[in-house]
């Protein structure tokens, strides 16, 4: 490539940078102001790194095949549909639901919520969630506000606001309501369960310990959101992961009755080897399905 055709490919993108800071400004209410040192830059380069998922719903997309090639069966007994909800400053938010075919014929009593890492998109989360769906449960996953199909800018503040709504929303659907959270997604609904206790059983996945190092204000850290009874709640750490460091979280959860579960074997959650990946899946299945049996759902 010449040099003029570099220095216009740069100036086109600097333009698209400047008008995409110049339409969150216009565009971004008060839900949607940044409360973190990196938020302002950081959407720009998610939006550009993460992959597309419009076409998850669509039978003969390349993405919905994927899925299913992952899973290494058929959906002989799964059947996924779009989820959406509405914030309070007008944001559709949107993911999806895997139930089981049974569970169509009849309203399901229990579901699990699926709040997935930061630089992830829901449908990325769809093989795992199908492994989860064979408790017998509705699974509910969302793009995170600014992520894939769901809309707004992808600020912290916002992003914590929706969890509630979506929580609340799906309590109010569900007898049983668990939640699963990786990394970022664990931050977030350890917040949710602090303030409201939502969740009948709450499965963290490797969380921060903290998130003041990226400027963000000390209300958002995990280690300020642990529950005086944390007996509902199991933490899973390994000793591999080189994303994020749990800290003192898991000793603290311990002594409110949380169940903390180390394995040195596992890295960051959806970074395992394959063996490690189904062991890891195992922990988080058995949990789950404990809380279930706990709450009279069944002995699946």
């Amino acid at each position: 490539m010449s040099k003029r055709s570099n220095t216009l490919l740069g100036g086109v993108c600097s333009f698209a940078i400047l008008c995409s800071i110049y339409g969150y400004a216009r565009a971004a209410g008060e839900h949607e102001q940044s409360v973190c040192g990196w938020e302002g830059l950081a959407v720009l380069a998610l939006k550009l790194m993460l992959p597309d998922d419009r076409d998850v719903l669509r039978g003969k997309s390349s993405v919905r095949r994927r899925v299913h090639t992952i899973m290494g069966k058929k959906e002989k007994c799964f059947q996924m549909t779009e989820e959406s909800i509405l914030t309070s400053d007008s944001r559709t938010l949107r993911g999806y639901r895997i139930s089981q075919c049974d569970s169509l014929k009849s309203r399901n009593r229990a579901a699990i919520l699926i709040a997935h890492g930061n630089a992830m998109l829901a449908f990325q989360t769809l093989p795992f969630g199908h492994e989860l769906a064979n408790l017998g449960v509705d699974i509910i996953v969302y793009d995170y506000r600014g992520y894939g199909r769901s809309e707004g800018w992808s600020r912290l503040k916002a992003i914590a606001l929706d969890y509630k709504a979506i929580s609340a929303s799906l309590r109010k659907r569900y007898e049983i309501l668990l939640g699963y959270g990786a990394s970022m997604g664990g931050l977030l609904l350890l917040r949710v369960q602090n303030e409201l206790n939502t969740f009948d059983h709450l499965v963290l996945d490797a969380p921060p310990e903290r998130i003041t190092r990226l400027e963000c204000p000390k209300v958002y850290d995990p280690i300020n959101n642990v529950p005086d009874n944390a007996s509902n709640i199991t933490l899973i750490h390994g000793g591999k992961d080189k994303i994020v460091e749990v800290g003192r979280l898991p000793i603290l959860l311990r002594d409110n009755g949380a169940k903390v579960v180390y394995d040195k074997t596992l890295a960051h959650p959806f970074m395992d080897s394959d063996a490690n990946r189904q062991r890891r899946t195992a922990i988080i299945y058995d949990a789950l399905r404990g809380a279930l049996i706990d709450k009279g759902f069944g002995k699946q």
